[in-house]
């Protein structure tokens, strides 16, 4: 099972159609492994610990819809509590 923990959100919109990997302070991003209707998820390495991370990325533009932005933190809260051997921390 896959216990690697959810890195912090970012909130910066994502190309995974071959173009460059998003970039974020701290991360290694090593390849898009899942898209959804809110965002695309990396597989990315933390430098700091070496740790195998998620990294979830808004589709929308940074502050194009206030309500989009905090149904997306409320997500990330919600994960950042759950704890279960097959569900991404």
């Amino acid at each position: 099972p896959n216990t690697a923990p959810l890195a912090p959100a970012a909130s910066a919109p994502a190309n995974d159609a071959g173009g460059p990997l998003p970039q974020i302070d701290g991360y290694d991003i090593v390849a898009p492994i899942g898209r959804g209707g809110m965002g695309v998820v990396y597989e990315g390495l933390q430098r700091a610990t070496g740790a195998r991370v998620a990294i979830k990325f808004m589709l929308t533009p940074p502050g194009a819809v206030e309500s989009l932005r905090r149904r997306f933190e409320r997500e990330v809260d919600l994960i950042a509590r759950l704890q279960h051997p097959y569900i991404v921390r």
